[in-house]
């Protein structure tokens, strides 16, 4: 099974690194959660805040990343968010 993740550039939690790769205590987290459901492979994707959750809604992610942004803004918690959004 392959698991795919949707993150923000937010470090120290997700970032892409000088080589491309997604990095960052959110994603090993991430990683170690999305293995032990079954995971084989798992893909980073470094989205926009516009597509994060939509993304996931429309099936093209399993996982939205969304680190403290989400729990601090007050722009981030609307209405409609918050009817789609599972936090843990």
């Amino acid at each position: 099974m392959k698991g795919r993740i949707a993150y923000l550039d937010e470090p120290p939690f997700y970032w892409t690194g000088p080589d491309g790769s997604a990095t960052g205590a959110g994603i090993e987290f991430a990683d170690v959660v999305l293995r032990a459901t079954g995971a084989t492979s798992i893909e980073h994707c470094r989205t926009s805040s516009e597509e994060l959750l939509p993304g996931v809604q429309a099936g093209r992610r399993d996982m939205a990343r969304l680190g403290l942004h989400a729990r601090l803004t007050v722009r981030s918690r609307t209405p409609p968010r918050c009817g789609i959004l599972a936090a843990s």
